[in-house]
């Protein structure tokens, strides 16, 4: 037999060999992965669920909190760079928090390293250097505390590693969009599109800072009404009629009712709507504040509000309606007679 043929067959011996290997690693993997893919599970569903009831309790607003868990075969894919990769993958359970405004981000930090053991955070921000721009995102390494396991859904979990992921929106989209270019990192970048990534991903970054300015400036104008309203003792009825200045004029009526807020702003859309004032407001309670009682007595009766719906809010939009003597042709038939009839008591009609 020739050299080359010998070579040739040695090297296809080989190269079976190593095949036939890889799959019975790859099968071994795949059987110790299916073992302790469920617990992953487990796991990410519970930190999901605590995570959300810790953002709650910090009043903080999340547009989402998600976990998932890696498949085998993006799994078996990384595994190849480790030499345990069971323990040395730390994303096998992923856990993504996305809330709404950057400045949040610190108290999210905050909640995950006093709830949880951090064996590892980092901000990939971090890597950039000032006048640079991309994604961007707050990793966490975790385990749950050993006192979690008292209760029986974290119990067998504490051995086990997620990693939580802490974005804004804006810093979710961007990362989804730069993931889809298919670009890793800054290097594989070709040179003519660097400038315009870093142009675009310095834009979403600025969006982040304008919604925190934006948030700081509606929660100060809402301080200074309702300072205004404390150091006076009154409602200045001149004022702009937009949802801030009603919400503290109902709390300035009725400052012990708790407000439902949806009944709040389908109230100001009624009114705004109808192109009514604070001083329509005024004038039409005036007529009507006698018999509120009575009124909404009357008003939970009808079949169209719940019980607990019945309040200063549609008191006013009673009163509005008595006052303004608007067209109610479109209106259900038991308003219509309570309408007539409350005008016929205060109007004498």
């Amino acid at each position: 037999m020739k050299k080359e043929t010998i070579t040739t067959v040695t090297k296809a011996v080989a190269s079976a060999i190593q095949e036939h290997g890889n799959k019975i690693l790859k099968n071994k993997l795949n059987t110790e992965f299916s073992k302790i893919k469920n617990s992953y599970k487990h796991l990410g569903n519970n930190i999901t669920e605590a995570l959300k009831k810790f953002l709650e309790k910090g009043n903080i607003d999340y547009q989402e909190v998600y976990s998932r868990v890696k498949d085998f075969d993006s799994f078996y894919n990384k595994s190849n760079k480790y030499n345990d990769p069971f323990n040395e993958i730390e994303d096998i359970c992923g856990v993504r928090i996305i809330c709404y405004y950057a400045s949040d981000i610190d108290k999210i930090n905050k909640i995950i390293n006093n709830e949880f053991n951090v064996i590892e955070q980092q901000d990939i921000s971090d890597r950039f250097n000032v006048n640079e721009f991309g994604y961007r995102s707050h990793h966490f390494v975790v385990k749950i505390k050993e006192s979690w396991t008292a209760a029986p859904n974290y119990r067998d979990l504490e051995n086990f590693k997620a990693e939580i992921q802490v974005r804004t929106i804006s810093m979710h989209a961007w990362a989804e969009v730069e993931h889809k270019l298919n670009y890793k990192s800054v290097k594989e970048i070709p040179h003519k599109f660097k400038r315009k990534i870093s142009l675009l991903s310095a834009k979403f970054e600025e969006i982040d800072e304008q919604f925190d300015t934006l948030r700081n400036g509606i929660e100060e104008y809402q301080n200074e009404i309702t300072q205004k309203i404390k150091e006076t003792n009154s409602f200045d009825l001149e004022q702009e009629f937009n949802i801030d200045t009603f919400s503290a004029y109902l709390n300035f009526l009725s400052p012990n009712e708790v407000f439902d807020q949806f009944l709040i702003n389908q109230t100001f859309d009624f009114l705004f709507g109808h192109y009514v004032t604070f001083k329509v407001i005024k004038e039409s309670l005036d007529l009507t504040k006698p018999f509120k009682k009575e009124v909404l007595e009357d008003f939970s009766k009808l079949d169209s509000f719940e019980k607990e719906e019945v309040g200063y809010p549609l008191f006013i939009w009673f009163s509005v309606d008595i006052f303004k003597e608007r067209n109610l042709e479109n209106t259900d038939d038991e308003y219509k007679k309570l309408i007539k009839k409350w005008r016929g008591n205060i109007f004498n009609i």
